[in-house]
């Protein structure tokens, strides 16, 4: 079972972050005294939803940086069916979590959004980043067939870790991890209909990524559909599409995702695009 998991990432694990304090929570154990010990154990017996509910309990205890970790997650998504499988009390929506990076013109920033479908109650909302601040807060209304909530533009990246999403009474662990959005996608200098990309490897039986195309209008609504467009590649084209009627700005975005508690999360990469 071992031979799963990425050797450079056992090595780190056995080798740092030996905590004495520790010991005491595991006196049998595969694997060297560290805060991730009953996660790795849990891991290689073929426990994946234990090894989840250990991961969280480690990193709320002990926070780590993410190159520890994230690996970890991917593994555990990976024996869940993206994390399908890891799910927790009956919601009165329907939630998606989107962590957003984005590319415009003059600047890059990032963003993070949640929003809500097929509500079913009232019912109030805090979003805690890992620091405990509240980035998020708002109320699901049931007459209301879709809401969202976002932050302000974040010129910090979000950072990884654990957030905890409180609904009514009920609190859920998010763990966000840490990728290197920007190389998802990238303004070709030398062509304005050409991206560059490099799509992540990812480990974890998700869906791969995927890009497509929408159009704006001044207010920045939607106008028309969204196109898909060629990914996995290392240069994406952008396809000479008819610029719908009222249209103001294009975008091409990035997407991958995956499923905590029954939560869909998003990661992100918006790219502004010129008219071609």
């Amino acid at each position: 079972m071992m031979m799963n998991l990425r050797y450079p990432v056992l090595i780190l694990l056995l080798c740092g972050f030996t905590q004495p304090s520790y010991a005491k929570e595991a006196a049998l154990s595969w694997f060297r005294t560290t805060p991730l010990q009953l996660t790795l154990n849990a891991l290689v017996r073929n426990q994946p939803k234990l090894a989840w509910q250990e991961l969280i309990t480690a990193l709320d205890k002990h926070p780590l940086p993410h190159q520890y970790w994230q690996p970890i997650k991917e593994q555990i998504l990976s024996q869940t069916d993206c994390g399908k499988q890891l799910t927790s009390t009956k919601k009165p929506a329907a939630i998606t979590l989107s962590i957003i990076s984005r590319a415009t013109f003059s600047a890059l920033d990032h963003q993070i959004k949640l929003s809500a479908e097929q509500i079913t109650q009232t019912a109030s909302f805090e979003l805690r980043e890992p620091s405990e601040s509240i980035i998020l807060s708002g109320h699901l209304n049931p007459n209301l067939s879709y809401q969202e909530w976002e932050t302000s533009d974040l010129l910090a990246k979000p950072e990884p870790g654990i957030y905890t999403l409180t609904i009514g009474q009920n609190s859920y662990d998010i763990l966000i991890s840490s990728y290197s959005t920007y190389q998802w996608l990238e303004r070709s200098t030398s062509e304005s209909s050409l991206l560059n990309s490099k799509p992540p490897q990812l480990t974890n039986q998700c869906p791969p990524m995927t890009v497509f195309q929408q159009w704006f209008d001044a207010e920045y609504r939607q106008v028309g559909t969204q196109h898909a467009l060629a990914s996995q590649i290392n240069q994406i084209h952008i396809p000479p599409e008819a610029v719908p009627e009222q249209a103001k700005f294009q975008r091409v975005s990035a997407r991958i995702f995956e499923y905590q508690s029954d939560i869909k999360i998003e990661y992100l990469h918006r790219v502004a695009v010129p008219y071609i």
